[in-house]
């Protein structure tokens, strides 16, 4: 009866997995057409049909990030993740990552801030997945603080590893619940973590993906006071 559970469990991730695997190709194409479509009609389009164009490309980066995170999530259980790492400009990497949510940011009146020096040394990473790490802790942030909040995203070497922290002026997480918040799937398990809706997926995969980094996340809040995560990275 065991081996039957654990076949059948098999079974439907490895469905799961070629599902969402599939669903990356038709969604890569639908992203590339529309980044082609606003590259040809640049010149044509009024202000407002131009941000209409980039908020479907930023729709689009952030649905196929889910996905990536999704597929990741299986590699690193099974231990099978290959990273690719270069060297990164910090400040570099967290600009481009707050440009992919600074159009759902505008609608909610958020301001986004960028503390990070100029002459931080470079980190070695797989450059596209801590920019995703970055984009699903901004996106984080930003679902989750009232309109005309501020996010502050921040860098800072100290001696052998990068420190990011961002911080929002949300409603905060009591302490008693803030390790559950790095759960997969916390939010069909817990539904509301100190009132804030929990993130399922997106923060197992940060936390996965910094740990196979050889760094650490983790986050600092109290209700009322927003949240700051932080996460580390060797230099």
């Amino acid at each position: 009866m065991g081996k039957e559970i654990n076949s059948s469990t098999k079974l439907k991730k490895d469905l799961t997995d070629m599902v969402i695997h599939d669903m990356r190709v038709p969604l890569t194409a639908v992203l590339g057409s529309v980044e082609t479509l606003a590259e040809l009609t640049e010149s044509k389009l009024n202000a407002q049909e131009t941000k209409l164009l980039n908020i479907a490309v930023s729709s689009g980066e952030i649905l196929l990030n889910m996905i990536n995170d999704l597929l990741d999530i299986s590699k690193l259980e099974a231990d099978k993740l290959t990273l690719n790492k270069g060297p990164v400009p910090v400040r570099q990497l967290i600009e481009q990552a707050v440009c992919q949510i600074a159009f759902f940011a505008e609608r909610k009146a958020l301001s986004i801030a960028v503390d990070v020096p100029t002459d931080l040394r470079e980190v070695m990473i797989d450059r596209s997945r801590i920019s995703r790490v970055i984009v699903n802790l901004l996106d984080n942030s930003r679902k989750h603080t009232p309109a005309g909040g501020h996010i502050v995203v921040s860098a800072r070497q100290n001696s052998d590893q990068m420190e990011i922290r961002i911080s929002d002026t949300g409603r905060g997480i009591p302490k008693d619940d803030a390790h559950r918040i790095f759960d997969k799937f916390a939010q069909l398990e817990s539904g509301h973590v100190g009132g804030r809706p929990s993130p399922g997926l997106g923060l197992a995969f940060c936390q996965m993906m910094v740990e196979a980094h050889g760094g650490r996340l983790w986050v600092e809040s109290e209700q009322e006071t927003g949240c700051t995560f932080i996460f580390t990275l060797p230099i």
